[in-house]
């Protein structure tokens, strides 16, 4: 039994090795088996795995490597071997969002203040659907321009800032729905009400399917990304627990950068 067999039949028993789903063993075993083909007589190493690391980039996406680059860090990890072995980055896609223009677009045809308030305040705020429905006037710190976010799916609560522009929108829109007491709802609605709100407004913009809730949030984050937003204070906003969610964003060029550093030429 060679010992890539044998740490292959580790994985199935509880040891050293936490034992691994079936399309983990699987995927494993798959790798495992295309590096005892690179390695022929040798015997594994760190070395020999960042060199194979390094082959494999220059056919394979960066993607693959990487799922690659897992099993041989768990296999150098069983046999003792020190040493990091270095991945590629994985490539990670932005998340679509709307444009300014198209912002535009979708408030020109929003029909009533529910409407408007509910995407100024979400791209304003990057709240989720269910942190706005959760809102409610005790919430709203109209002095100091701060919204209490209620995070029950990350826990991360606190107070985020809310525009100008946004909280005069947000008045106008209590007043028409005639809201007075400081724990009523600001938002007494469900997740699919707001939904169908964003596809009729998505269909009169022009936008059609294109318009729903999460893009909203994403926008809030790319537009402030763009205008050299730091990822830290993007996590605060977003309320996401760990930088790693909030680096989906971290591709993004800063358009106030490029203003402030001025060209060479």
């Amino acid at each position: 039994m060679t010992q890539i067999d044998e740490f292959l039949k580790q994985l199935k028993r509880k040891g050293s090795l936490n034992p691994v789903s079936k399309n983990t063993y699987k995927s494993y075993k798959a790798t495992l088996s295309v590096f005892s083909r690179y390695l022929e007589d040798r015997q594994p190493s760190a070395e020999l795995a960042q060199q194979f690391i390094i082959k494999m980039m220059e056919s394979l996406q960066k993607s693959t490597v990487v799922r690659h680059g897992y099993a041989l860090r768990k296999y150098l990890e069983w046999l003792g071997e020190k040493g990091a072995l270095l991945l590629p980055t994985p490539e990670r896609q932005l998340p679509d969002y709307l444009t300014e223009e198209e912002l535009a677009r979708v408030l020109e045809v929003a029909r009533t203040p529910l409407e408007k308030a509910v995407i100024m305040v979400l791209v304003d705020t990057g709240l989720r659907i269910d942190e706005l429905c959760r809102l409610t006037l005790a919430d709203i710190d109209w002095q100091k321009g701060f919204v209490f976010a209620h995070r029950e799916k990350t826990g991360m609560h606190g107070w985020i800032p809310i525009g100008e522009k946004s909280m005069a929108i947000l008045k106008e829109y209590i007043t028409w729905k005639g809201i007075k007491g400081n724990k009523e709802p600001l938002f007494p609605y469900k997740y699919w009400d707001i939904w169908r709100w964003l596809k009729d407004l998505g269909k009169l913009s022009g936008l059609d399917s294109r318009l729903h809730p999460h893009l909203l949030r994403h926008t809030a984050a790319v537009l402030r990304r763009m205008q050299g937003q730091s990822l830290e204070d993007l996590k605060e906003l977003l309320g996401h627990r760990n930088i790693n969610s909030t680096m989906i964003y971290a591709s993004l060029k800063s358009k106030e950068l490029k203003d402030r550093i001025k060209s060479v030429f």
